[in-house]
């Protein structure tokens, strides 16, 4: 018995003293509370929702009136402050007569829904804004290259030059030697070497035939022209950094 009374009497000296109970609302704060929630109830009317939750917000703080919770929710739903909206509702949902009860359940329901749709526009929309802040890599285009344009140019004509050369080499050579054995022969005749001249003979025919094929060369290279148009391919290679050109014969 001792043992217990000391025991009640150890946590009766521990034990937190209760809380005080707020104070009733005075005339003069129930007069200001509806002043307050009168004008309150006009700005959000008139649209000035956010006039309107300060005016229901000391009107509540007056009154102690739960109703205007109710009030606030409504305000701040209009200007899209769901969390606030959300937490006020809960707020109020301890006072909610059992009628109201389920209307605020509902209504409740329906602001986590809103509220994760709203979560994950706002996430998506700091993805974008991050991908935006990250410059794209620029794709370089490879280098157009446009179509062969076909030209011409004049060259020297080779053949031309070559066959008058090898004209004219054969004409004084087969020339010179028709001459040297002609003479030779003309000599042998007057000396009475009728047998020497006729060994030359042939040489000179052969000789002289020569040189007249040499000089026909030599006149079928004057006929042909001076120069040949031979034609050109030229390419062009455009890109961002240079600008090429290829050419092929």
């Amino acid at each position: 018995m001792i043992l217990f009374t000391l025991t009640l009497a150890a946590h009766a000296q521990t034990a937190p003293e209760p809380a005080a109970p707020p104070p009733t609302p005075t005339e003069a704060d129930q007069e200001q509370a509806r002043l307050l929630y009168t004008n309150g109830a006009r700005l959000y009317e008139e649209g000035q929702y956010a006039a309107a939750i300060q005016a229901f917000r000391e009107s509540y703080a007056l009154s102690k009136n739960h109703k205007l919770l109710l009030n606030i929710a409504n305000a701040l739903e209009r200007t899209n402050e769901l969390q606030e909206t959300y937490d006020t509702l809960t707020q109020y949902r301890i006072y909610a007569t059992p009628e109201e009860a389920d209307t605020v359940s509902r209504r409740l329901r329906g602001l986590e829904l809103r509220l994760d749709e709203q979560r994950a526009a706002a996430a998506a929309a700091a993805r974008a804004a991050a991908a935006a802040a990250t410059p794209a890599p620029v794709a370089v285009a490879p280098a157009p290259v446009l179509a062969p344009v076909p030209t011409t140019t004049t060259v020297p004509n080779v053949a031309r030059w070559t066959t008058i050369g090898i004209g004219a080499a054969a004409t004084m050579g087969f020339g010179a030697v028709a001459g040297f054995t002609y003479s030779d022969g003309r000599t042998q005749v007057e000396l009475g070497e009728q047998a020497a001249y006729e060994r030359l003979r042939p040489l000179n025919n052969a000789a002289f035939v020569l040189s007249l094929a040499g000089l026909g060369v030599g006149v079928v290279g004057f006929a042909l022209p001076a120069t040949r148009t031979v034609p050109i391919t030229t390419t062009f290679t455009v890109s961002p950094s240079d600008f090429s050109v290829a050419g092929q014969f």
